[in-house]
């Protein structure tokens, strides 16, 4: 690493902005999922490394590069928080959120089962869609 590098962050999640209007991708909670376990992973190595003899502006550069990610993950909350359909609502609400599914459907008016039902569907469809590709975090 050398200090004339500047830490970058995931940028996909700038891309969604400019999707067409009309279909928002789901693919925003996959973008989630991976900002939120590279935090935790940069954060872990960030740890290793004030153990170790390493050179000051090493842990800068990271230290700089881990609160880039997280201005990433705060500005696709806020994103995904103007977003108005009700795929996206739920999926916003369970996973950055943390609202149970029964309670999302008290939030949003509709039954339990529709919004369990709606969540399956939606998963099955974003399995499908990234064949598998994130099966780490479809379990989820």
């Amino acid at each position: 690493m050398t200090e004339d590098v500047k830490p970058t962050a995931n940028r996909t999640l700038f891309a969604m902005k400019h999707e067409n209007k009309g279909v928002i991708s789901m693919h925003w909670l996959l973008d989630y999922w991976n900002l939120k376990k590279e935090i935790v992973d940069f954060e872990n190595k960030l740890i290793q490394l004030k153990e170790e003899p390493v050179e000051p502006s090493v842990i800068q550069w990271l230290e700089d590069f881990i609160q880039a990610k997280k201005s990433d993950k705060l500005e696709l909350e806020k994103l995904v928080g103007t977003f108005g359909n009700l795929d996206n609502q739920i999926l916003k609400m369970k996973y950055i959120d943390g609202v149970f599914l029964k309670d999302i459907g008290e939030k949003l008016g509709y039954s339990a089962r529709h919004i369990y039902t709606a969540h399956a569907k939606l998963m099955k469809n974003l399995k499908e869609e990234t064949a598998g590709e994130y099966h780490e975090f479809m379990d989820r």
